[in-house]
């Protein structure tokens, strides 16, 4: 009997092997350590797949006889055109397995009902350095049972660092693998040992260092407060012109987006949004000059849409925090990069409509124009000194250009900030 190669040289060269199959051992099933109730893990993103075998590498052993599978069989040779890694299922194994260990991966596909779309800080791919399987059937019988190994390079990029922080070499497999068809049989062999080189990255300590000792960052729900900390704010008390205070705006780089923020005291601290760099643990700062930083994410909170970072020197001058609430018609002036780094310190003007309620939080509904790129920066009062922080927009094809702003001394009470004197 000869299996169907047919199937399989859309894939694969074939070419007829010698009477000795292939060998290799599976080694053993990764245990991976159960993480502590209360560890702070920094998500991170899968980016993607890719190969790197030689060109007529062989990879599987096809065999068949009336005993032991020492019979007549095929070779496969690689193929660069061989394109199966391209294939989204590997993606939702890499999730599977880090999800059951306890991991994060941003853009949680299961979540329904909260996006989640930013890719984290922490990207990690996949490079495959080998692959060696075997199949075997018995004559007469088309069912087949199979056995493979795969090797794997990981390599984990920084993209506030802007470089690969770590490889991690992997090699895992499985045995005992049923299946009806050659090629069915095949592309199983490799997500199973893809997945087992997943558990292997899960248990590996190096992985577990890079994670677990980002800053911790208390992502609250709202439903309990943090614990206060003291910073060196400083309330307003003379006017700055908003030439000037523009300059206390930032861009935030996290993963693969961006948004803005503000400078709140000398010693380095900035607001934000928590959608624009809540969940990545180290984040990028660009300041008004061009200038770059590098800053920990030290608090946020989910519900109230805030985070603190903290830059280990501060390159501009922080801007005043106003303690009183802003009126309605009183004039506000928004600071940011709408659509991107490009338009960096942009200043839009415009009033403040209303004060709202919205799902249980207050904001403040103004017609100042802002787009993506302005979330998390400054909505300052004519003095410019910080009233909000920019957070939710209305949909421009609705014909509307009202807009959202959190009320800064919400921010802090939801960060659990006390002016340090």
């Amino acid at each position: 009997m000869r299996f169907a190669m047919g199937l399989l040289l859309a894939l694969a060269i074939a070419a007829p092997c010698a009477a000795e199959s292939m060998n290799f051992d599976v080694p053993p099933r990764a245990v991976v350590p159960a993480l502590a109730a209360d560890a702070q893990v920094a998500p991170v993103s899968f980016a993607r797949m890719a190969a790197d075998l030689a060109e007529g590498q062989v990879f599987a052993d096809f065999r068949s006889g009336y005993v032991g599978c020492k019979g007549s069989g095929e070779l496969l040779r690689w193929n660069s055109s061989f394109n199966q890694f391209a294939d989204p299922d590997f993606e939702r194994i890499f999730r599977a397995e880090f999800r059951a260990a306890g991991l994060k991966v941003s853009g949680d596909q299961t979540n329904l009902f909260e996006k989640d779309t930013k890719a984290a800080d922490l990207q990690i791919g996949a490079l495959v350095t080998d692959i060696k399987t075997r199949l075997c059937g018995t004559t007469f019988a088309v069912k087949l049972d199979g056995a493979g190994v795969m090797r794997v390079e990981w390599q984990l990029y920084s993209v506030s660092v802007g470089r690969v922080i770590a490889r991690i070499p992997t090699f895992g497999g499985v045995s005992g693998i049923k299946g009806d068809s050659p090629r069915a049989t095949l592309v199983q062999l490799f997500q199973d040992s893809f997945a087992e080189n997943v558990r292997q990255l899960a248990a590996s300590p190096q992985l577990r260092q890079i994670v677990l000792n980002a800053t911790p960052v208390n992502a609250g729900t709202g439903a309990a407060p943090l614990s206060p900390s003291r910073v060196d704010f400083r309330p307003a008390r003379k006017p700055t012109a908003i030439k000037e205070a523009a300059k206390g705006a930032v861009v935030v780089f996290a993963g693969d987006g961006s948004g803005s923020g503000v400078l709140i005291s000398a010693d380095g601290y900035i607001l934000t949004n928590h959608h624009v760099a809540g969940e990545s643990g180290r984040v990028r700062i660009r300041w008004s000059d061009g200038s770059e930083s590098l800053g920990d994410v030290v608090r946020a909170d989910r519900r109230r849409d805030v985070a603190l970072i903290k830059v280990a020197t501060a390159e501009g001058a922080p801007l005043a925090i106003r303690g009183a609430p802003v009126d309605v018609g009183e004039t506000v002036y928004s600071i940011g990069a709408p659509l991107g780094e490009e338009l960096q310190n942009t200043v839009t003007r415009g009033i403040v409509s209303a004060t709202r309620m919205i799902e249980g939080q207050p904001f403040i509904q103004s017609d100042t124009p802002v787009t993506h790129g302005n979330s998390g920066g400054p909505l300052l009062d004519e003095k410019g000194a910080v009233v909000g922080l920019s957070d939710l927009g209305m949909d421009p094809s609705l014909g509307s250009t009202l807009n959202f702003f959190i009320p800064i001394q919400d921010a802090l009470r939801a960060l659990g900030l006390e002016p340090a004197a």
